[in-house]
Protein backbone atom coordinates (compact mmCIF):
# COMPACT_ATOMS: atom_id res chain seq x y z
CA UNK A 1 0.00 0.00 0.00
CA UNK A 2 3.00 2.32 0.10
CA UNK A 3 2.63 3.00 3.84
CA UNK A 4 6.12 1.92 4.75
CA UNK A 5 8.23 -1.05 5.67
CA UNK A 6 10.71 -2.25 8.27
CA UNK A 7 14.15 -3.57 7.30
CA UNK A 8 15.93 -5.98 9.65
CA UNK A 9 13.30 -5.37 12.31
CA UNK A 10 14.50 -1.85 13.17
CA UNK A 11 14.94 0.44 10.15
CA UNK A 12 11.62 2.05 9.23
CA UNK A 13 11.23 3.38 5.70
CA UNK A 14 8.38 4.90 3.79
CA UNK A 15 8.02 3.48 0.35
CA UNK A 16 6.76 0.67 -1.75
CA UNK A 17 7.52 -2.97 -1.02
CA UNK A 18 9.79 -3.23 -4.07
CA UNK A 19 12.05 -0.56 -2.54
CA UNK A 20 12.20 -2.66 0.61
CA UNK A 21 13.25 -5.67 -1.44
CA UNK A 22 16.05 -3.62 -3.04
CA UNK A 23 17.21 -2.30 0.34
CA UNK A 24 17.17 -5.79 1.83
CA UNK A 25 19.15 -7.22 -1.07
CA UNK A 26 21.68 -4.39 -0.91
CA UNK A 27 22.08 -5.02 2.82
CA UNK A 28 22.74 -8.72 2.17
CA UNK A 29 25.29 -7.91 -0.54
CA UNK A 30 27.02 -5.40 1.74
CA UNK A 31 27.18 -7.92 4.59
CA UNK A 32 28.74 -10.50 2.26
CA UNK A 33 31.25 -8.00 0.86
CA UNK A 34 32.31 -6.85 4.32
CA UNK A 35 32.66 -10.43 5.56
CA UNK A 36 34.86 -11.27 2.57
CA UNK A 37 36.93 -8.13 3.17
CA UNK A 38 37.44 -9.04 6.85
CA UNK A 39 38.27 -12.67 6.03
CA UNK A 40 40.93 -11.57 3.55
CA UNK A 41 42.12 -8.41 5.28
CA UNK A 42 45.79 -9.34 4.86
CA UNK A 43 45.36 -9.68 1.09
CA UNK A 44 43.84 -6.22 0.66
CA UNK A 45 41.32 -5.19 -1.95
CA UNK A 46 41.04 -7.22 -5.14
CA UNK A 47 38.76 -4.86 -7.08
CA UNK A 48 36.00 -7.49 -7.26
CA UNK A 49 32.23 -7.23 -7.06
CA UNK A 50 32.36 -6.77 -3.28
CA UNK A 51 34.41 -3.61 -3.70
CA UNK A 52 31.81 -2.25 -6.11
CA UNK A 53 29.03 -2.89 -3.60
CA UNK A 54 30.99 -1.13 -0.86
CA UNK A 55 31.69 1.84 -3.15
CA UNK A 56 28.00 2.05 -4.13
CA UNK A 57 26.91 2.11 -0.48
CA UNK A 58 29.56 4.72 0.33
CA UNK A 59 28.21 6.93 -2.48
CA UNK A 60 24.63 6.49 -1.28
CA UNK A 61 25.65 7.60 2.19
CA UNK A 62 27.86 10.40 0.92
CA UNK A 63 25.18 11.94 -1.30
CA UNK A 64 22.23 11.06 0.99
CA UNK A 65 20.76 8.71 -1.62
CA UNK A 66 20.85 11.28 -4.41
CA UNK A 67 22.97 11.35 -7.55
CA UNK A 68 25.01 14.41 -6.61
Amino acid sequence: MGRGLVVDGWLRLRGWARIGVLVSRLRTMLDEALAARFDNAALGSDGGAGDKVIEAVKRLIEFNGLDQ
